[in-house]
């Protein structure tokens, strides 16, 4: 009978709870849809009633949300709830009002914050922090620096045309988006912390680390949305270190550890930053700056997570703008030719060197590299922002303080009023804009939290294309539209085959 009892109070039990957290649930929604601040917006009511609806589309439908928001704003408007406390805009003004006149909002802790990153600009959410560290750090991503610096960005991008003149010498197709990828990681390596890396001269391309980088975001929104998998991916790679440590190819942190090492060292010795070859970003951070904010030297993990973050933005970024142009320009012989043609009459002598500020200055490359941005977007995933510190209206719409609210750059690129054909590489569309297109062009976001390597990422491209297209005659291989179609993951990230090119020295 006692036992009987027992059974009985626990089935009870476990009943009494399971319909308290019904009836909790159930309150919960109810409050979501019916009597929540944001209410009155449209949208679809299990988005409105919980979280779990945009973690069933950036995960389960594997980065999905962003193509979905095209449908719900189809269908309900130019603002739609998509959270129980969020909305995304389509409309054209709402970008500027979220993130350039909206510079007092913070970023959302609750997207950023499962990053681990909270010491680094990406993922600082204080304001004043903010402006200190971009006031620190700004004067090494000046246009003045960047030109200082231009040399090395040149020398990386001759050292992929060596390798490149190589797959000219045998015929052989080069992978062209890693070969893109190496080359941005390697020079944010250089640029950054003055540490050279032999990502590019690895056989073809694909050198462990940027091989196994390709997952960073990947897993993206798994880390987002799930608190476990971020402690879970560091334990995995300590696994592997431990497993074989005397193998340090297999290592998939080695560059990592490498640029650790420096930091370690630095912050023991800060004087020894003065031997190295050129300015890097230790030279900025590993000295008080009372002035801005920053009255000691920074941790260790604020060192550490900053670096982190520009080798992942930066060696992204940048290699998705290139694969995009370089497919689309050689997917079009009308494009290509044209681009050709303008680089050969401005640089008659292919072996003489062409620089930064020449380049920028022909208008149909401009025009290309544009084009390029905005089809990449830069970051896809739209940048969620908190309204604060009260009310404001956004697109004419007022929304209460508090508020998560987003716009994916997709909206402003792909929107046809601005764009028309807004899916088609059309250059041509910049020269005969005048002007009036530079302000729709978001790919490095707007405002005081635009991205702070924007300089140097044009001068990238400015010379990667100006090289690239003077230098090599080059044609798609087995690549089709089809394969650059991407998941919007943070950046776009590509699931089908890889673009390949088969490559010439072109005669004079």
């Amino acid at each position: 009978m006692t036992t009987f009892r027992q059974e009985l109070v626990s089935h009870l039990g476990l009943r009494t709870t399971v319909c308290l957290l019904l009836i909790t649930g159930l309150g919960i929604a109810v409050q979501r849809l019916y009597f929540h601040r944001l209410s009155r917006f449209p949208g679809p009511r299990l988005a409105a009633a919980t979280w779990w609806y945009m973690t069933y589309y950036e995960v389960w439908l594997n980065g999905g949300l962003v193509e979905h928001l095209e449908v719900l704003h189809a269908k309900y408007g130019p603002v739609v709830r998509i959270g129980p406390n969020q909305l995304h805009f389509s409309a054209i003004e709402a970008y500027n009002d979220i993130y350039l006149h909206g510079h007092r909002f913070t970023k959302d802790p609750k997207f950023y914050g499962p990053l681990h990153q909270d010491d680094s600009l990406l993922c600082l959410i204080d304001l004043r922090e903010v402006k200190t560290r971009r006031e620190i750090l700004g004067p090494l991503f000046s246009r003045r620096a960047i030109l200082k610096l231009e040399h090395v960005v040149q020398s990386k991008v001759n050292a992929l045309l060596n390798e490149l003149y190589k797959y000219a010498e045998t015929g052989r197709p080069a992978n062209m988006r890693r070969a893109l990828r190496s080359t941005a990681i390697e020079l944010i390596y250089a640029y950054c912390f003055a540490t050279n890396e032999p990502f590019i001269s690895a056989p073809g391309f694909s050198h462990k680390f940027v091989v196994e980088s390709e997952m960073t975001f990947k897993v993206f929104h798994w880390v987002v949305h799930f608190a476990w998998v971020y402690p879970l991916l560091i334990l995995s790679t300590h696994v592997a270190a431990w497993v074989r440590p005397s193998d340090n190819e297999a290592r998939i942190m080695d560059s990592y550890f490498r640029l650790r090492s420096k930091i370690d060292e630095l912050v023991a010795h800060p004087e020894t930053v003065e031997k190295e070859e050129h300015e890097t970003v230790f030279h900025h951070l590993l000295r008080p700056h009372p002035e801005k904010g920053q009255p000691e030297v920074p941790s260790k993990k604020v060192l550490w997570e900053e670096a982190v973050d520009l080798i992942a933005a930066g060696g992204e970024t940048v290699s998705t703008v290139a694969t995009f142009g370089l497919f689309y320009v050689l997917n079009d012989p009308a494009v290509h030719k044209r681009l050709v043609l303008e680089l050969q009459s401005a640089w008659p002598d292919p072996e003489a060197k062409m620089g930064y500020e020449a380049l920028e200055k022909l208008p149909y490359l401009t025009a290309v590299i544009k084009e390029s941005l905005r089809l990449a977007h830069g970051v896809v995933t739209p940048a969620p922002r908190v309204v604060s510190p009260r009310d404001r209206s956004i697109a004419g719409f007022d929304v209460p303080a508090g508020t998560i609210v987003a716009m994916g750059a997709m909206f402003v690129h792909f929107n046809p009023d601005v764009f028309p054909r807004p899916r088609e590489f059309v250059p041509e569309r910049w020269l005969e804009s005048k002007g009036g297109l530079e302000k729709h062009l978001v790919a490095f976001s707007k405002g005081p939290r635009a991205c702070i390597g924007m300089n140097l990422g044009w001068c990238e491209l400015y010379l990667l294309f100006g090289y690239l297209f003077r230098k090599l005659d080059m044609e798609l291989y087995d690549t089709t539209a089809e394969d650059m179609k991407y998941r919007c993951k943070f950046t776009a990230v590509f699931e089908g085959k890889m673009l390949h090119c088969k490559v010439k020295v072109r005669e004079g």
